[in-house]
């Protein structure tokens, strides 16, 4: 495969494709750590607001996060509904306003909206389809709110977050219409991440990895689809076009990553 001339300087395809998982690998890790440790916040903020009692989180990027706490029954949907709804808004209005600078140092901010969308949407239709007892969702549920609503409502916020992702993947050096493998390839630092967690909680934990590596697996699937899905906007241009993926960009993208990881391990207290 021939190398092509950027600035003067030799650039092979296979060097694009180094970046696009790097600087995707960093966004995907700081945007999903932050978007996680948003929702325990939202539970706190809300507990904190309509109970004055104090919380604990307990935050690490590999095991499952928590708020601990022990609210009345009267204002526990609340809380539980104050956890996504925090890092979704949060989020998006981010997404929103940096847009159009169409920067690709600022990706793993820009991903933190999109991001919120799919995993509270997984995670709220997976609580219902299973009728895990305790979780978020089947709490509101027991409070007066239908299931099938709230299972259409979390697919409808993983169809929204996952056209988002698909419409921000330029900002990781994928233009509109490149191949589904080079897309799929840099796509693939998310399982990857997953999959070290995985490794982590399998090895170096006494919990049980099955639900990370079903995790994994509807991982890849779904960004499957969103490469398919990425190349089927071939004729599609942005306006104003993304900013090309540096190196320099791709090192902001994780550093980001690196710093949440390296913050919560040195706060985490079991």
């Amino acid at each position: 495969m021939a190398a092509r001339l950027v600035g003067g300087a030799a650039v092979h395809p296979q060097g694009r494709e180094m970046r696009s998982f790097l600087g995707f690998a960093g966004a995907f890790v700081f945007a999903m750590n932050v978007e996680v440790a948003l929702h325990e916040f939202g539970h706190g903020l809300a507990i904190g607001a309509l109970t004055g009692r104090s919380v604990r989180f307990v935050l690490h990027p590999f095991l499952p996060s928590a708020t601990l706490w022990s609210p009345p029954d009267h204002v526990t949907a609340l809380i539980d509904a104050a956890g996504p709804l925090l890092p979704i808004t949060l989020g998006m209005l981010v997404a929103t306003a940096l847009w159009r600078n169409r920067s690709t140092s600022l990706g793993f901010l820009m991903l933190l909206g999109p991001l919120a969308l799919v995993m509270e949407g997984i995670s709220n239709l997976m609580q219902i389809l299973l009728r895990s007892p305790g979780s978020d969702s089947m709490r509101i549920a027991a409070a007066g709110v239908s299931p099938a609503l709230i299972g259409v409502l979390s697919a409808l916020l993983l169809v929204l977050g996952s056209a988002a992702i698909v419409r921000i993947v330029p900002a990781f050096g994928l233009p509109r219409g490149a191949p589904f493998l080079r897309t799929l390839t840099a796509l693939l630092a998310a399982p990857t991440y997953l999959a070290l967690g995985s490794a982590y909680v399998a090895f170096l934990t006494p919990q049980p990895a099955a639900r990370n590596l079903a995790l994994t697996v509807f991982t890849v699937v779904l960004l499957a689809i969103l490469a398919l899905a990425h190349r089927g906007f071939s004729g599609v241009r942005d306006t104003p076009p993304w900013r090309a993926l540096g190196w320099a960009a791709v090192g902001v993208n994780l550093i980001a990553g690196l710093a949440i990881v390296a913050v919560e391990l040195a706060l985490f207290r079991p």
